[in-house]
């Protein structure tokens, strides 16, 4: 502390037990007893302890302090307070051999030191409690996971079932009106099975046990026709524009065929939902510095920027839009996400001039 002193301690105060303990211990000379861990009893000196208590600084010269054993050496002592939210919570001590004294600039260096100690604990104290914060977010995450993971499993089996019975049903039946109902059926039990299936695939990617990604080659020119194929079909019957434009040339994309193939249906399908009659849809894959970039643009309802990063959030629909009128649940996007970075992509979305566009790069990955 500084060049006289041999000794310092610092002492934490059980306002409750009235009880202060020294907790850590600097000694000048090493062979001298450790006073470390030592326990006071605040009424054995209740001098110097009325007076830290009280927020003021006490200094004895050349004395011994009450009757702790602790501060029987005849030496100069000097208690300065440690205090938190206005609560003196323990003190420090310094010691100096008898008739050396301690000067003004001295007590005003281990006042400021003591509130420096102050600072720290306070730190300390909100650290450990944001970790505890976290450690029970954390635990009802992981609450939360498992509930969801549970409930998705339990209702596959079922859901899968009744979609097996209705499509046997579908046989039976032979009045429009009965087909149609099958129908509406069907298409409900397929969707119910997607959200199971996608919780379940969230869940894997969010608990770090991913499918493996499994590259292979994909010739996009060949490969992506057949995949917008449908697309073309339930365009022209909602009276919608498509077009697929594919940069000559491209090499091979070396990726994970399913997972790409679901990032790109994921797309198309929101792009289809949520593009009106006579409104347009654009698919694009070229590259950028020797990245390859796929771009899905769709006219509709324009997004405004802060909820274009919310809508990758799971569970997150645009307030604008009326969350009845289409189906889904906002886990499509959350999960386009998650797949694209495994493969080590990322993706951006923005909406100007009347086009929202959805833009996803992706590494030519070596095998």
């Amino acid at each position: 502390m500084t060049t006289k002193s041999d000794r310092c301690l610092v002492a934490f105060h059980d306002q409750e037990q009235q009880l202060a303990t020294l907790t850590y211990e600097y000694k000048k000379h090493r062979n001298r007893h450790s006073f470390a861990g030592t326990n006071i009893p605040m009424h054995e000196a209740h001098e110097v302890y009325a007076q830290l208590l009280a927020g003021e600084h006490y200094y004895a010269q050349s004395a011994q302090i009450g009757q702790v054993a602790c501060f029987q050496t005849v030496a100069d002592y000097l208690f300065c307070p440690i205090s938190h939210d206005l609560r003196v919570i323990g003190n420090l001590v310094l010691t100096h051999p008898p008739g050396q004294g301690f000067d003004a600039l001295e007590i005003r260096l281990v006042e400021q030191v003591a509130n420096q100690c102050a600072i720290a604990l306070r730190q300390a104290r909100l650290y450990q409690e944001a970790q505890s914060q976290v450690a029970e977010l954390q635990k009802l995450a992981q609450l939360k996971n498992d509930f969801l993971s549970t409930v998705s499993h339990e209702l596959r089996t079922p859901m899968t079932n009744i979609k097996m019975a209705v499509v046997m049903l579908k046989e039976h039946v032979v009045e429009p009106r009965g087909q149609r109902y099958m129908e509406i059926l069907e298409n409900e039990c397929t969707r119910e099975i997607n959200l199971i299936n996608d919780l379940l695939e969230l869940q894997r990617i969010e608990a770090d046990d991913p499918n493996p990604v499994n590259l292979q080659p994909i010739y996009l020119e060949q490969w992506l026709p057949s995949l917008v194929a449908p697309y073309l079909i339930r365009t022209h019957k909602q009276q919608q524009t498509f077009h697929l434009t594919i940069a000559e040339l491209l090499p091979p994309l070396l990726c994970d065929t399913a997972k790409l193939h679901r990032i790109l249906t994921e797309l198309l399908n929101n792009a289809c939902k949520y593009t009106t009659a006579q409104g347009t849809i654009v698919m694009r894959a070229d590259m950028e510095n020797k990245a390859f970039r796929f771009t899905v643009s769709n006219t509709g309802t324009s997004i405004a920027p802060p909820e274009l990063e919310r809508m990758f959030e799971k569970f997150y629909r645009i307030p604008n839009d009326n969350p009845w009128q289409q189906g889904g649940t906002g886990l499509g996007l959350a999960l386009v996400k998650s797949l694209i970075k495994q493969l080590r992509g990322t993706i951006t979305a923005m909406s100007v001039d009347g086009y929202t566009t959805f833009t996803i790069m992706l590494p030519n990955q070596p095998q």
